[in-house]
């Protein structure tokens, strides 16, 4: 017997719609480690907007189906957001 459940609001997508993650590039190999200029932007909005830097990363968590998706960590994040900071 099968039940429908409701799907949570902040479900992760089906396994088909997720980004393939590449064997050869690590996000904990520094070297890989890049943040984007669009997700700068989404970084600097969402910490304009009061958003807290672990929300942010789990937003960006989310958006791609899983850590090793999103390209850097949350210590880049820290780094950059210093950065802003100090302008």
């Amino acid at each position: 017997m099968v039940l429908d459940r409701p799907t949570p609001i902040f479900s992760t997508p089906p396994r088909s719609r997720r980004f393939k993650e590449d064997p050869g590039r690590s996000t904990k190999n520094k070297s890989f480690r890049k943040i984007s200029e669009l997700d700068k932007i989404k970084i600097k909005s969402m910490h304009n907007s009061g958003i807290a830097p672990n929300r942010m990363m789990w937003h960006f968590v989310n958006e791609v189906g899983s850590i090793e998706n999103v390209g850097f960590i949350l210590k880049d994040m820290y780094n950059f957001l210093d950065r802003i900071k100090r302008e």
